[in-house]
């Protein structure tokens, strides 16, 4: 304590030292007054860029609502069009439902149809087949009954001819009487003359006569003979015509089947090649179907990284104006102190970028050498509202200088390890950092080394993913990269993965575009495909339909072939058996005979020729020796003679048609009958066919109403279904739109949002500046000065602008002058403590000397109480020692006797058989007694309410735990003991057992009432069936030992 000439030495001081503070107070005062000045036109300024956001704000706000009901009627829309492609679909998928089964029934149909038709095609082939040879035999019978007419009259006009011809001959042979008289009277006449010639010519015309006669019978022979043979041949000659007809139509029949042989392979070439274009379509459609997707992920995924971007572009470009701000202001000589960024001043290798980016949140922290530059800097954007900046301060990171040499015992790789920095003054801002983050390659390496061990480490792979000492981990989704320079690439590629520009927003917007033209080019593909495989499966149902059609028609032509070739066959068969062997026998004969007669006659007419060459020349030289009237009658002879030859000619002529007639008409008549019999059998046939053909008619009609109405009907359903798909497409089309206008707006929305969010941020920020501007008090005693509130006329007569320059003034003149703030406060202190020691000069002499005598006689009272409880304690302890030992000896004594509390207490014993030692020297077991002992003295000196004791037995021997365990249960009733014990003796004696285990990750306990068990034996086994409940004994009693095992 100070003397009272002490206390009126440091009051002179006192009042001296305020007197030297006079000026500098003076000169703060000034500059308090300047800054108050200052504050209260930033309020103002507060108050004109508050009202200036509120106005933006509600502005955004107008276009927010307008934005909202745009993207509810989007939404709306959006929904009613999803609502309609869900039900129409469904209805278009009953109507496909429909159209197939009815496509199904129409196939049906169309087999049935295109059976009826092949059988059609066959029955009336056939039918044809029947009416031809139904016409032929027809016309067949009409010659045959139109001959039999012609040759039934044939007989009658011969004979008429006959007797015709008969009465000429008779007057040309009356005639011939005459002229042969005249002759023969004119030749007696020129007898004598011409009798040797006549005589010559008589015998010539004798020999003559009788050779005509001849020639006219073989002549008579050959015409009968000739006209047997017709007759006998005229079956066969018929037979003969049919076969070169049925060899006609069969040619005829396999050209047509060659060129529906060929048609048929065409088509099936055809078929086959509308099969592999339809695969190859439906390939198509599947591949551009699968090419859709990934153009759509592709768009959304342009479209989140674009709303992100600008996003960023946003958020990142208050810290970049922050930076820019700073930084020129540091260029200007403004700022000192200012290097940079953190993540511009250090390099790392690509690898490496994702890891550092990740693992060191301070990367975008802007470094300087001091404290008070980061100081300057936030005084800086403050002044300005320019906004909100993070600064390292080196001055104040020279603690992790120890940390930043790397040990060669590390087994790892640590991050900050592997950095360039530009200059080693940084390093300590990026140990802060990263401090012991260990980078790896995999996360099952990561997770090896951050989980093993005592200690846990921070560790980061190269793909972002970090696992924290608290063993969090995070990562996954699109990593950080780029905020730390890169040391392996150029400079231009180094800011790849920073803020986008407006360029970069553009590029994703023309992407998107590229790839939505992408889209709408598949779609139109789709829809192309879609069409031509539309095509090609009506064109292979056609060619399947025609294929149908002409192997029917091949089936067809090949039966009418097989039946022309068995025809054929036939007929040729019938060509042999047409004539019986003497039939044969007797053409042959017929043939020989007219061959013989042909060449009797060709040589009975050479003869005839000679004999007339002779009789001529006999003539001639009568003629000239008669004159000319013998001429003239010898001429008109031969006339009459030539003419009689001709009618006898006729004659047998006649004779020979009469009777070949005759012949004639009888075959005729055979041939007719057979006729008209297999005729009958035609035309039974053909009215079987014409019945099947009427009622498959009826059935067809029936097939092909029924088509038509499925035709109709499906027509129906495919135009609903056109319909709905075109409806469907419009209304997918209008989706994509109103999901595409739901995206823009959703973004516009955002961007509004954001606007509006850094709008209320800037004003939540102004609020809080503006609430932390308070007026400097000249005296603390002062009355609190409010700001000033200013209504919006108020606020409209100022310019934002205009306050900050004026803010800017006032800055500059504050920076002229540099107060010493302090001094109004020490000269105020200085002033109150020159009047307070003056006051308590006269005190403290009282004072001192009155907390001086308690304070002796506080420490009386101390330690006559201690020695007091020190010696019932020593005493009982020796008594309790050798209670627990059965024989030893414990003291307790005080270091200095005179000074008990400066210098404490010696605790030494005496075990049994055993010399005095200090407690630190004994044994385990011995300690746990000494301390024992030391702890049951203290309890009978001043018994505490309950004791917890864990595993105090744990190194005594069964004695020393029996004697321990029975004093507590002899104490039991002064105190509450709760023991932690493994051993038996010990919880043996123990009034409730609690039993500790986990099951299944929980921990659980048991109690148990050890008096239960104290029952007789017998007593135990009768109540062995008998539920046992626990004893609840109150934990509240003090007269109760517990002791808790530890169960396994």
């Amino acid at each position: 304590m100070l003397r009272a000439d002490q206390k009126i030495t440091r009051l002179k001081v006192s009042e001296k030292d305020r007197d030297a503070l006079e000026y500098e107070r003076n000169l703060a005062l000034d500059y308090v007054t300047k800054q108050n000045k200052q504050i209260e036109k930033t309020n103002l300024l507060y108050q004109c860029q508050i009202y200036d956001i509120n106005d933006k704000i509600k502005n955004e706000l107008t276009l927010l609502d307008e934005l909202d009901a745009k993207k509810k009627a989007i939404t709306t829309e959006f929904k009613q069009c999803k609502n309609f492609v869900s039900e129409n679909s469904t209805v278009e998928m009953d109507l496909i439902e429909k159209v197939k089964m009815s496509s199904k029934e129409l196939n049906t149909i169309n087999n049935a149809f295109s059976k009826y038709e092949v059988d059609d095609v066959t029955m009336r082939r056939k039918q044809k087949t029947i009416s031809k040879k139904i016409s032929k035999i027809q016309e067949k019978v009409d010659e045959d009954v139109e001959k039999i007419d012609k040759l039934s009259e044939i007989p009658t006009i011969k004979e008429n001819e006959m007797k015709f011809v008969s009465t000429q001959r008779k007057s040309l042979v009356q005639k011939m009487d005459k002229l042969t008289n005249e002759h023969k009277e004119l030749m007696e006449r020129v007898s004598r003359e011409t009798k040797p010639l006549r005589e010559k010519k008589s015998k010539f015309e004798k020999v003559l006569i009788t050779k005509k006669s001849e020639l006219n019978k073989v002549d008579s022979k050959i015409v009968v003979k000739e006209s047997q043979l017709i007759t006998l041949k005229s079956d066969e000659n018929n037979i003969m015509s049919e076969i070169e007809k049925t060899g006609q139509g069969l040619k005829k029949y396999q050209e047509n089947l060659s060129g529906i042989e060929s048609e048929l392979k065409v088509k099936k070439n055809c078929l086959k090649s509308l099969s592999n274009k339809l695969v190859e379509g439906k390939s198509n459609l599947d591949d551009y179907n699968r090419q859709v997707k990934p153009i759509e992920c592709d768009i959304e995924k342009l479209r989140h990284t674009r709303n992100e971007s600008k996003h960023q572009m946003q958020t990142s470009g208050s810290r970049n104006v922050v930076l820019n701000a700073i930084m020129e202001q540091s260029k200007k000589g403004n700022l000192k102190g200012v290097l940079g960024r953190l993540g511009d001043l250090g390099t790392v290798h690509s690898k490496y970028d994702v890891a550092v980016s990740t693992s060191c949140g301070i990367l975008d922290y802007i470094v300087v050498e001091t404290i008070n530059d980061a100081q300057a800097c936030v005084e800086f954007l403050k002044r300005y509202n320019i906004g909100r900046g993070s600064f390292l301060a080196l001055d104040k990171l020279h603690k992790w200088e120890r940390h930043t040499t790397c040990s060669n015992s590390q087994r790892y790789k640590r991050l900050f390890d592997l950095i360039n920095f530009s200059s080693d003054s940084v390093k300590n801002a990026f140990y802060f950092g990263l401090r012991e983050t260990i980078v790896t390659d995999t996360l099952s390496e990561a997770s090896k080394i951050a989980y093993s061990g005592s200690q846990r480490c921070r560790v980061v792979t190269i793909a972002g993913q970090l696992i924290d000492q608290t063993g969090t981990m995070s990562g996954g989704g699109n990593p950080l990269r780029g905020r730390i320079c890169i040391s392996n690439e150029p400079k231009t590629r180094q800011n790849s993965s920073k803020p986008h520009s407006e360029e970069d927003i553009k590029n994703f917007e023309d992407k998107i575009q590229n790839l939505k033209l992408q889209l709408d080019n598949l779609y139109s593909k789709i829809k192309h495909c879609t069409v031509s495989v539309e095509s090609i499966q009506k064109e292979i149902i056609e060619c399947r339909h025609n294929i149908e059609r002409n192997e029917s028609q091949e089936k067809y032509l090949d039966e009418q072939i097989k039946f022309l070739k068995t025809s054929l066959s036939d007929k040729k068969r019938k060509v042999s058996n047409t004539l019986t062997d003497s039939e044969k026998l007797k053409i042959d004969r017929l043939e020989k005979d007219i061959k013989t007669l042909n060449e009797t006659r060709k040589n009975i007419a050479n003869e005839n020729d000679s004999l007339e060459k002779e009789i001529d020349a006999i003539s001639n030289e009568c003629k000239k020796m008669a004159g000319p009237k013998l001429v003239e009658l010898e001429k008109s002879m031969d006339d009459t003679n030539d003419k009689i030859g001709q009618i006898d000619s006729h004659i047998a002529k006649i004779d020979a048609e009469k009777i070949s007639t005759i012949e004639q008409l009888e075959r005729l008549n055979e041939r007719i009958t057979k006729d008209k019999t297999e005729l009958k059998q035609f035309k039974d046939e053909e009215n079987e066919y014409i019945r099947i053909l009427d009622k498959n008619e009826k059935e067809v009609v029936c097939l092909i109403e029924k088509k038509n109405e499925l035709d109709t009907f499906v027509n129906n359903l495919k135009s609903q279904i056109k319909e709905i798909s075109k409806s469907i497409k419009e209304n997918e089309d209008r989706q994509r739109q109103l999901k595409n206008d739901f995206v823009t707006i959703k973004h516009e929305l955002n961007e509004v949002n954001h606007k509006v969010e850094d709008a209320k941020k800037n004003i939540r920020y102004l609020k809080s500046s503006r609430n932390r501007l308070e007026f400097y008090k000249i005296n603390p005693t002062d009355k609190t000065i409010d700001l000033i509130v200013y209504t919006q006329e108020e606020i409209f007569q100022h310019n934002i602008q205009d306050l900050k320059l004026e803010l800017v003034v006032i800055e500059q003149d504050l920076l002229k002058i540099t107060p010493n703030m302090g001094a109004i406060e020490e000269y105020r202190e200085k002033s109150i403590k020159h009047r307070l020691r003056a006051r308590q000069l006269a005190k403290i002499t009282n004072i001192r000397d009155e907390h001086h005598l308690k304070a002796q006689e506080f420490k009386k009272q101390r330690f006559s109480h201690f020695m007091k409880g020190f010696s019932i304690i020593g005493n009982r302890l020796k008594q309790m020692y050798q209670m627990l030992t059965l024989g030893g000896d414990a003291e307790l004594e005080l270091v200095d006797a005179l000074q008990p509390f400066s210098e404490g207490v010696v605790f030494s014993v005496r075990p049994t058989h055993k010399s005095w030692k200090n407690i630190s020297n004994l044994s385990g077991g011995e300690k746990t007694l000494s301390s024992l002992a030391l702890i049951f003295s203290l309890h009978d000196y001043r018994p505490t309410p309950f004791y917890i004791m864990d595993e105090i037995d744990a190194a005594l021997d069964f004695r020393n735990v029996s004697i321990v365990a029975n004093y507590i249960k002899n104490r039991k009733s002064q105190a509450q003991f709760i023991i932690i014990s493994l051993r038996s003796n010990m919880f043996e004696l123990a009034d409730r057992l609690i039993g500790i285990y986990k099951t299944h990750s929980i921990t659980q306990t048991v109690a148990i009432d050890c008096d239960l068990f104290q029952k007789p034996i017998e007593i135990e086994k009768l109540n062995t069936h008998e539920p046992q409940t626990e004893k609840k004994v109150s934990q509240d009693s003090p007269e109760t030992c517990e002791i808790i095992p530890s169960l396994s």
